[in-house]
Parts: C-alpha cells; sequence; structure tokens
C-alpha cells in the first residue's frame, strides 16, 4: 500500500510538473505573440500617422499655391513673390511626396489615387511654370488671365486637390482595416 501511495504521489508530482512546463510554454507563446503584435502595430501606426501628416502637410501647400495664383489672377500684390512662393511650395510638395512614398503600408487604392493627384500636380506646376515667364514680363492683361485662369488652371488645380483629398479618405479607410486585422 505505501509502494501504491508512493507511485500515486509521483504521477500527481510528475502532472503538476506537466502541467506547469505547459502553462510555461503556453505563457512564452502568448508573450512573444503580444510583443511581435505589438511591435507591428506600433510600426503601423507611426507609418498611418505620418502618412496623413505629409498628406496634410502637400494639401496645405496647395492650398497656398492656389492662393498666390488667385493673387496673380486678381492682380493683387507683387507677381515676382507670389511666383518665387509658387515656386517654394511646389519644391515643399516634392519634398513630402518623397517622404510619403518612403512610408510602408499603403493601400493599392491609396498608392493609385496618390499617384493620380501628384500626376495632377506635376501638370498643375508645369502649366504655371509655362505662364511664368510671361507673368514675369507682364504679358497678360487681366481680362486673359482671368481667362486662362477660368479655362485652364483652375480644372488642374481642382482636380490635384480633389485627388489629394481622396487619397486621405483613402488612408483613412486602410488605416482603419489594418487595425483590424492588427
Amino acid at each position: 500500500m505505501a509502494k501504491t501511495k508512493e507511485k500515486s504521489s509521483s504521477n500527481e508530482n510528475r502532472s503538476f510538473i506537466f502541467a506547469g512546463i505547459l502553462l510555461f510554454v503556453f505563457a512564452s507563446v502568448i508573450m512573444v505573440m503580444s510583443a511581435f503584435t505589438s511591435r507591428g502595430s506600433r510600426a503601423y501606426n507611426s507609418s498611418a500617422s505620418m502618412s496623413l501628416e505629409y498628406l496634410a502637410e502637400m494639401n496645405d501647400e496647395l492650398r497656398q499655391v492656389n492662393e498666390n495664383v488667385l493673387e496673380i489672377v486678381g492682380g493683387v500684390g507683387d507677381v515676382a513673390t507670389n511666383s518665387a512662393e509658387i515656386t517654394l511650395s511646389f519644391d515643399t510638395i516634392e519634398k513630402y511626396e518623397g517622404l510619403f512614398e518612403n512610408l510602408e503600408y499603403h493601400s493599392d487604392a491609396e498608392t493609385r489615387r496618390y499617384n493620380q493627384a501628384k500626376t495632377f500636380m506635376r501638370a498643375y506646376r508645369e502649366k504655371l511654370n509655362a505662364l511664368q515667364v510671361t507673368l514675369n514680363q507682364g504679358g497678360f492683361d487681366q481680362q486673359t488671365m482671368r481667362a486662362l485662369y477660368t479655362q485652364e488652371i483652375a480644372p488642374i488645380a481642382y482636380t490635384a486637390s480633389e485627388m489629394l483629398e481622396a487619397t486621405v479618405d483613402l488612408n483613412t479607410i486602410n488605416t482603419r482595416v489594418l487595425t483590424r486585422r492588427i
């Protein structure tokens, strides 16, 4: 009977040791998964917030370009100063484009819309650059400038802005989807 108690006690000890080992392994797996998920979540959240920041900066600079163009069209302010500010704004937009493009976690839809926005911002810059030489020489009268703005400049500016805002919307949707997945 003493041997039976010893065997029973020995089996219980083995069961507790086995259960302890399983609990340790399970806890270790959970900790590793938690650390991995947490690291991935932090990286994604950082990328998502930087994406929104860069898009917002591009949009702000685009608005600044539009204000300067409207001042030129309206005959308000100095054409040379406004032209210089337009150039600086487009240079800043290009800087933020590079930063945005280096981030990860962009959805295909977001990337496509961003590329469309970028194409229209480039077209906007090229159109303004083509007109800038003539503007600096005072080559347009007010009526011609308004017609150029209405027919050629405003549609490009509006489309670039709309595409950029749509990119922000798609970025927000992508952020929600990936956050749920994490």
